[in-house]
């Protein structure tokens, strides 16, 4: 009897760890599916990005060398295919038509930079910021910094670009690129071409003159945004504007 005792003292035992660990296992299982699946930390998808230089209120004078300078968080990814580009706006942030910065490093905090002949009392940066396939890019204009662009006492070496004769070609087509300048003792000038609206140039042509004819290649579509730079015998460079939509549409051709 005393072994049947035993016996059964045992048994119930071994029913009350097996009745402890899957009401444990259940409780765990609930507490998973309460927290839902994983998500990312805030920190891992924000970004933001204060200005420091030029400060609000700071006059510029065309011509002149300076540094932009801001101070950014970056999101907690992958920035291999990150990028970080500048432009500015004369009216006071309502539209931002020059583009100041090819693509930058995701890291950079400086940029140095050339102020254009383009006097406004309502000049605003804005730094854009993105990543391919995982943040998309997004313009950060930096309104609560308003400064002015003077221009020199005296006159300041200049390359504009003249307006195309038109505004969309098709492969195989040709389109006059012009530009009016005031750069002295010019050795030649050098036309680029940017497929990516300024991000990355590449040089079409150099040339004494002020146009050039360029026919569209016949494998490219999309746009095109143009850049010309006066090389002077003493090795200055005077670069016209980058302006921040394209100059040119490039349709495909009709088959």
């Amino acid at each position: 009897m005393l072994h049947n005792i035993r016996r059964s003292v045992l048994i119930a035992a071994a029913a009350v760890t097996v009745l402890f660990i899957a009401v444990a296992f259940v409780g765990v299982g609930r507490g998973s599916a309460a927290q839902g699946p994983r998500r990312e930390s805030p920190d891992t998808v924000v970004y933001s990005v204060r200005l420091i230089s030029p400060a609000p209120g700071d006059v510029l004078v065309a011509g002149q060398r300076t540094t932009i300078t801001w101070d950014a968080f970056l999101p907690k990814i992958d920035l291999t295919w990150c990028e970080q580009e500048i432009t500015m706006s004369l009216d006071g942030g309502k539209t931002f038509t020059m583009r100041l910065s090819p693509q930058l490093d995701p890291r950079a905090k400086s940029f140095d930079w050339v102020v254009p002949d383009a006097p406004t009392e309502k000049a605003v940066l804005a730094l854009r910021f993105g990543c391919e396939g995982t943040f998309q890019e997004t313009a950060y204009p930096q309104m609560q910094t308003v400064f002015t662009i003077a221009s020199a006492s005296s006159s300041t070496p200049k390359v504009s670009l003249k307006s195309l004769g038109s505004s969309e070609v098709a492969p195989g087509e040709s389109v006059t690129i012009g530009w009016d300048s005031t750069v002295d003792d010019v050795a030649f000038y050098e036309i680029k071409v940017s497929y990516d609206q300024g991000a990355h140039f590449h040089r079409l042509a150099k040339t004494s003159n002020t146009e050039y004819s360029w026919k569209v290649p016949s494998d490219t579509v999309g746009h095109a945004t143009f850049k010309v730079v006066a090389h002077t015998k003493s090795g200055e460079l005077v670069e016209s504007s980058t302006n921040a939509k394209p100059d040119l549409m490039l349709r495909r051709a009709i088959e």
